[in-house]
């Protein structure tokens, strides 16, 4: 089945086809394995600009067909930094050194955007749409080395907080493509149909969920 929809602001791809979801527990993304509390490093969060995420990108995203947008600036982007371990000052032994700082180079972003789902929703409509405040999640990654450690969940976590009190809004959703939607349902999302869309040659599930 064919969907004859406008693409979205800013020269979305055009979405061409859509079939059936089909979902496995086979499908499980490998960020679930090995999550034990012990293996989770130090980190923290702050506000980065969007030109920090792309390095990131590049290595995560190999087959996106893009990895930067022309609004990048107008979203709210967040990096998760990894802490370098307190080394003894020589002069105070229990103060640290200047450089028990966090690293410079995010080891996860996740980027926030005010963007509504209306095109999908010709669709499949939502109840009580009226004062509702979207937000898109964009460009999530994190990167191959500090995987399978929570790192992903708990940037998500934050990210949630950022979307709901810094910009103001009551729904997140975002373009799941498989397997990734398997991780987003086990925290909280639901799919807003039962197809799976392609557009720009990419399959993708759309995944909603309410912002308490």
């Amino acid at each position: 089945m064919s969907l004859h929809t406008q693409p979205l602001e800013f020269s979305e791809p055009k979405l061409t086809d859509t079939k059936p979801v089909t979902s496995s527990t086979d499908m499980e993304p490998k960020i679930y394995e090995n999550n034990t509390p012990n293996e989770i490093p130090e980190i923290y969060y702050k506000h980065i600009s969007f030109k920090d995420t792309l390095p990131l990108r590049r290595t995560v995203f190999t087959k996106a067909p893009r990895i930067q947008y022309p609004f990048d600036a107008e979203g709210i982007h967040i990096g998760a930094f990894l802490k370098s371990p307190a080394t003894p000052n020589s002069s105070n032994p229990n103060k640290p050194n200047d450089n028990d700082s966090p690293t410079h180079t995010p080891i996860a972003v996740i980027s926030l955007f005010h963007e509504d789902i209306s095109e999908f929703e010709t669709l499949v409509p939502l109840s009580n749409n009226n004062d509702r405040h979207c937000i898109r999640i964009r460009k999530f990654a994190c990167h191959p080395t500090f995987q399978n450690k929570g790192i992903g969940t708990r940037l998500f976590e934050y990210a949630m907080s950022v979307a709901r009190n810094e910009m103001d809004g009551t729904m997140l959703w975002c373009q799941a493509v498989p397997p990734s939607n398997i991780w987003y349902a086990k925290r909280g999302f639901e799919a807003l149909s039962g197809l799976l869309y392609t557009g720009a040659g990419i399959e993708f599930i759309i995944m909603k969920r309410e912002l308490s």
